[in-house]
């Protein structure tokens, strides 16, 4: 089945966004929440946890991303030892971004 106006929306904004995160040095960018959980195509739900992205430039990233896609971000550190991104890694929620890219 061919994907819908809104499904190809979506990707574009996503490979805008992972275009910008690994400008600013992300090497592996991953989703997770309401997009990955109830197949949500609602950009403004996506969340991102990223590999490698130098502290200094997470701020930079969210302002390019919030500014270029109207949208407001969250970033995550995929590589964090805390509870919520071990539970993120334990229960299989982040997900390649590429594999909603179209």
């Amino acid at each position: 089945m061919p994907a819908t106006q809104a499904e190809t929306e979506f990707a574009a904004q996503l490979r805008q966004a992972t275009d910008i995160l690994r400008r600013y040095g992300a090497t592996d960018v991953y989703v997770f929440g309401p997009v990955v959980d109830r197949d949500s195509r609602d950009f403004a739900d996506v969340r991102f946890a990223v590999r490698n992205l130098p502290d200094g430039n997470v701020i930079d990233a969210m302002t390019d991303i919030a500014l270029d896609l109207q949208r407001t971000v969250a970033i995550s550190d995929a590589d964090a030892d805390d509870p919520f991104v071990r539970f993120l890694h334990e229960q299989r929620k982040l997900r390649p971004v590429e594999e909603y890219l179209g």
